[in-house]
């Protein structure tokens, strides 16, 4: 909560989008803090901003709605990533992206050769980077095929 005071307090295109996002993120049980942080978070943006807050805000933002199983807005801030990315696609941007899209899709039940490919696609990828923090998502998707 100080990290979130200081965002408020602070230099907010430096820093507010990251700070927001990951608040949202581990706070994503609480529904009142999770709110309020992706709202912040989406402010801040909405003000002037650096981009790394843009890719941090949206990939936790991402996480934080996995979590809570809210497909919708699983969505909406992949999509939103996206859109912020689409003149110059990044490869980790991209990878949040399709791995937002693939476990909501697999959240609403769709169990289809192409939506679980593209899951394993993506753990495979995440091993081949070292993106461990993605993989525990990925791997309950997996694991609860069997």
């Amino acid at each position: 909560m100080q990290a979130a005071a200081t965002a408020r307090e602070g230099d907010r295109g430096f820093h507010a989008g990251l700070i927001y996002g990951v608040m949202a993120w581990i706070m994503a049980d609480d529904d009142a803090i999770r709110i309020d942080a992706l709202t912040e978070g989406e402010t801040a943006l909405s003000e002037s901003s650096l981009s790394h807050n843009y890719f941090e805000f949206y990939r936790f933002a991402i996480d934080a709605l996995l979590i809570t199983e809210d497909w919708d807005e699983v969505e909406k801030y992949a999509g939103a990533l996206e859109d912020y990315t689409r003149d110059e696609p990044l490869f980790p941007t991209d990878f949040f992206v399709a791995r937002g899209r693939a476990l909501a899709a697999f959240g609403r039940g769709r169990r289809d050769d192409a939506t679980v490919g593209e899951i394993q696609r993506l753990r495979d990828e995440a091993v081949r980077v070292a993106m461990a923090s993605t993989l525990p998502a990925l791997d309950e998707a997996l694991s609860s095929l069997k």
